[in-house]
C-alpha cells in the first residue's frame, strides 16, 4: 500500500536513552510529515520596480504586491501598446512629444463629434479658446467640469458628455448608436474606468452584451454597442479597424520613455531618445526593470514567494575533529522543516542530530547537522519523502 503519510516518534538521544527530571517522564513528541506525490513546482516571477510601477497601474495591474511570470509581464506591456498606442503621437527625439492639433478649429470639430451645431460649436470653441483651452489636452489638464464646460456655452444635455470625452474617444461612438448623450456620458465613464477607452480597446477585450450590461448599459444600449463593434471590425475599410502597431517599430510615448527608456535623476544637456523600438527590444528593457522573485509550490502547502532566484538544497559532508559530519542547508527554500528533517534522520539512521541557525545577523535559515557520512541517505530521503530531484541538490563532497 502507498502511505500518504508517517509519524517520527523522538526517541531522545542516538542510543534511546532519555533524561527526565527526578521521577518524571517526559512525553515523547510526534511530528507528523506528509508524503509528497509530486515534485516542487518553481516559477520564476516578478515584480514591478520603480520605473515598471506606473505602466501596469496605468493598465490597471496591482504594481506594489502583484508578481507576473515572463509570459505575463509581456502580455501587459503588449495589451499597453495595443490598447494606447494606436493611432498615437510618439515621443520626440529629444523626449518631448508632439502637441496635437490645438486652436479654435479643433475644438470646433471635436465639439461637433458631440452633436453640437455648426453655429453652437463654434461659438463654444471661440469661448473655450479665449480662456486658453485650446484643445483636448488643455481642458482635460485643467480638469474642466461638466458645470464649467456649461458655462461656456455646451449645452446642457452634452455638458456631461463633453466632460466625459475629455477623457474617453468612446462618446462618439456612443452617440452614433442612438444612446441619448446622458446615458452615453455615464456609460464612457464607466467603460473608460476599467481602461476601455476606444473601440479598438474594447474589441480587444471581445466584450459580450452580458459584460456590457454590467458597466451600466441597458439591454437596448448593450445591444446597439455590440452591433457597433462588430460593423467596425467587420468594415475593412475602416482604419480602426485595422490599426495596429508595428512590431518592429513601436512608438514611444512618455510613458514608456519614462518605464523602460529614462534613468532616474536629471538628464545630460542635449540627450535624445528614440521615437521608435522593436517589441523585442522593449520586453528585454522591461525585465530588466523589473525585481525577479520565485514562488515555491507543494502540495498541501501555500506557495512561497522570495526574492531572487531559488538556491538549491546544500548536502556536505565535513570532517571536524576526527569524526564524519554532515551538513543540510536551504530545506526552507522547498518548504521543507529543518526540525522535522532532523528528528525523521535521528530515527531513520540512529545518529545523532542537531539543527542550528547559519551564520549571519540577518540569516534566518537554519541548517541540519548528522553525525557520520550520510549524503547518499539524505539524498534518498529527500527524494523519496519530498520528491526533491537531483537538480536542485548541491552536493559537496570532501575529497
Amino acid at each position: 500500500p502507498a502511505y500518504i503519510e508517517f509519524v517520527v516518534r523522538d526517541s531522545g538521544t542516538a542510543g534511546g536513552k532519555q533524561s527526565a527530571p527526578s521521577g518524571e517522564s517526559q512525553p515523547k513528541e510526534d511530528v507528523v510529515v506528509a508524503l509528497r506525490t509530486k515534485p516542487p513546482v518553481v516559477t520564476e516571477v516578478f515584480q514591478p520596480n520603480s520605473y515598471t510601477k506606473p505602466l501596469f497601474e496605468a493598465m490597471g495591474y496591482d504594481a506594489k504586491n502583484g508578481y507576473y511570470t515572463l509570459a505575463e509581464a509581456h502580455k501587459v506591456l503588449e495589451r499597453y501598446i495595443n490598447e494606447k498606442l494606436v493611432g498615437s503621437t510618439p515621443a520626440a527625439a529629444g523626449g518631448d512629444v508632439s502637441p496635437e492639433p490645438t486652436g479654435s478649429d479643433s475644438v470646433c470639430s471635436w465639439l461637433l463629434g458631440l452633436g453640437l451645431t455648426d453655429s453652437g460649436s463654434s461659438a463654444c470653441a471661440s469661448a473655450l479658446v479665449a480662456d486658453g483651452f485650446d484643445s483636448v489636452a488643455a481642458m482635460n489638464a485643467s480638469g474642466l467640469s461638466a458645470d464649467e464646460l456649461e458655462g461656456y456655452g455646451v449645452p446642457a444635455p452634452r455638458a456631461n458628455l463633453a466632460r466625459a470625452a475629455l477623457t474617453s474617444a468612446l462618446a462618439p461612438h456612443l452617440l452614433a448608436c442612438e444612446i441619448p448623450s446622458e446615458d452615453a456620458a455615464r456609460y464612457a465613464e464607466a467603460l473608460s474606468g476599467d481602461g476601455f477607452e476606444s473601440l479598438a480597446a474594447m474589441r480587444a477585450a471581445q466584450l459580450t452584451q452580458a459584460e456590457l450590461e454590467r458597466y451600466g448599459l441597458s439591454a437596448v444600449d448593450a445591444a446597439a454597442l455590440c452591433k457597433c463593434l462588430d460593423a467596425a471590425a467587420g468594415d475593412t475599410a475602416a482604419p480602426a479597424a485595422k490599426a495596429t502597431v508595428d512590431a518592429a517599430a513601436v512608438p514611444i510615448d512618455d510613458m514608456l520613455l519614462n518605464s523602460l527608456i529614462k534613468l532616474a535623476g536629471g538628464q545630460k544637456k542635449g540627450a535624445t531618445f528614440p521615437s521608435h523600438l522593436p517589441l523585442s527590444e522593449l520586453k528585454e528593457r522591461m525585465m530588466e526593470r523589473m525585481t525577479p522573485f520565485h514562488k515555491v509550490s507543494v502540495e498541501g502547502e501555500a506557495p512561497q514567494i522570495r526574492k531572487g532566484s531559488l538556491k538549491p538544497i546544500c548536502v556536505e559532508m565535513k570532517r571536524a575533529a576526527g569524526h564524519n559530519k554532515t551538513h543540510i542547508s536551504g530545506l526552507e527554500g522547498f518548504i521543507i522543516s529543518p526540525d522535522a528533517v532532523a528528528q525523521a534522520l535521528k530515527i531513520k539512521l540512529g545518529c545523532t542530530t542537531a539543527v542550528l541557525k547559519l551564520p549571519g545577523n540577518n540569516v534566518k535559515e537554519q541548517e541540519v547537522l548528522l553525525q557520520g557520512h550520510c549524503v547518499q541517505e539524505v539524498v534518498d530521503y529527500l527524494r523519496d519523502v519530498y520528491c526533491i530531484d537531483k537538480k536542485w541538490l548541491d552536493l559537496k563532497l570532501k575529497k
